[in-house]
């Protein structure tokens, strides 16, 4: 699947979008670069382009590589 169908996709979240204050017009115009506005999306975005980087990887090795890498951007 495309990253930016998969962002979008998991954007597309009524509850989320509720929490989070964002709305189906920012699913809309979603981009990588530059990164967004809302925290919440920015951390989607990160998210997203990580799960794509490490797409080739077992599931273990990307699921440690994803856990550490927002350890140290969100100091878990």
């Amino acid at each position: 699947m495309d990253a930016q169908y998969i962002l979008e996709a998991m954007l597309d979240n009524e509850e989320l979008m509720e929490k989070h204050k964002y709305g189906p017009r920012e699913i809309k115009e979603i981009q990588f670069e530059p990164p967004h506005d809302n925290e919440f999306i920015q951390f989607m975005q990160s998210a997203v382009k990580v799960m794509n980087e490490l797409k080739d990887e077992t599931s273990r090795t990307a699921a440690g590589r994803l856990i550490k890498f927002f350890e140290e951007k969100y100091a878990l």
